[in-house]
C-alpha cells in the first residue's frame, strides 16, 4: 500500500484587481467576474478562472460613495500574497 501526503493551500485574503494592474503578488490567475453583490459593508464578486473555469468569490470592503469598478463579464485578476494562505498537511 502506498501512502500519499497531500498538502493544500487555502488563502485567508483574495484581492481582485482590474485587467492589466501591476500586481506583484507570486499568486494570480486571469478571469472573468461573473456575479456581483452589494452586501452593505462588503461586496461579494465572484470570478471564473480562465485556466480551469473554477469560481472564486472575494469579498471587498465596500466604501460610501465609492462606485466599484468592477461589472459582469469584465476581464479581472485574482490574487493574493503567500502570507495570507495556511497551508494543510493530511
Amino acid at each position: 500500500m502506498r501512502i500519499l501526503q497531500v498538502s493544500l493551500s487555502i488563502p485567508e485574503v483574495i484581492e481582485i484587481s482590474s485587467k492589466g494592474a501591476d500586481l506583484r503578488e507570486e499568486n494570480k490567475f486571469a478571469g472573468k467576474i461573473k456575479e456581483v453583490f452589494y452586501q452593505g459593508d462588503f461586496t461579494e464578486i465572484t470570478v471564473s478562472l480562465n485556466q480551469t473555469n473554477k469560481l472564486v468569490v472575494a469579498h471587498l470592503t465596500s466604501k460610501p460613495g465609492r462606485k466599484s469598478q468592477f461589472s459582469l463579464n469584465k476581464d479581472a485578476w485574482v490574487h493574493w500574497s503567500w502570507r495570507d494562505s495556511n497551508t494543510l498537511v493530511g
